[in-house]
């Protein structure tokens, strides 16, 4: 009886211990908003899958598109998924008149708000992260790995690269590729 009490007890710490620990992660203010960038990240690189045509937002018939590469759902199916997901996703929005209407659009953010329930609005998660941006940037604004260029100027190249790379695929959906010598230079 003795040794069921003593268990139970030590039993009862550590669950006490692992629980604070946990809770400890949960509130981390750094952490939480690296998490929600990863999140977001992986959002946007899902919302570019099915954006077909480039153009910022998703119309059903881009996610039915995407639902047609499943072999084993029918259009009716599809049609009908899709249905669910705008009914879900589209916010109401206001029309020249000030009516709230639904666009039958899906923005980046009601897409990542549907996709991530859990996670902060992406336009919050902005805002957050503008507040805290200096003291979570900290120490990564130096060479890091040694090549001569800081982390920042590293990913700045990354990011405006990636930003130009979007653009030109972008004008190359829009017919703008076609080869008329009408530039598409500077930068």
């Amino acid at each position: 009886m003795f040794k069921c009490r003593k268990g139970a007890r030590l039993q009862k710490y550590a669950a006490s211990k692992v629980l604070t620990k946990k809770r400890f992660e949960l509130v981390s203010p750094k952490k939480e908003l690296a998490a929600q960038g990863l999140k977001h990240a992986m959002a946007v690189a899902s919302f570019k899958f099915l954006d077909a045509k480039g153009d910022g937002q998703l119309d059903m018939q881009e996610v039915v598109g995407a639902l047609a590469k499943v072999h084993e759902i029918d259009f009716e199916q599809a049609f009908r998924i899709t249905c669910l997901i705008f009914k879900a996703a589209d916010r109401l929005e206001k029309d020249e008149e000030g009516n709230q209407i639904k666009d039958n659009m899906i923005s980046f953010a009601e897409f990542a708000s549907l996709v991530q329930p859990d996670a902060m609005r992406f336009e919050d998660y902005l805002d957050e992260f503008k507040k805290g941006l200096n003291r979570f940037t900290e120490g990564l604004t130096h060479d890091v790995d040694g090549d001569g260029i800081s982390e920042e100027d590293a990913c700045k190249k990354a990011f405006y690269e990636a930003r130009a790379s979007n653009a030109q695929a972008t004008y190359a959906k829009e017919g703008g590729g076609g080869g008329d010598g009408g530039g598409g230079g500077g930068g």
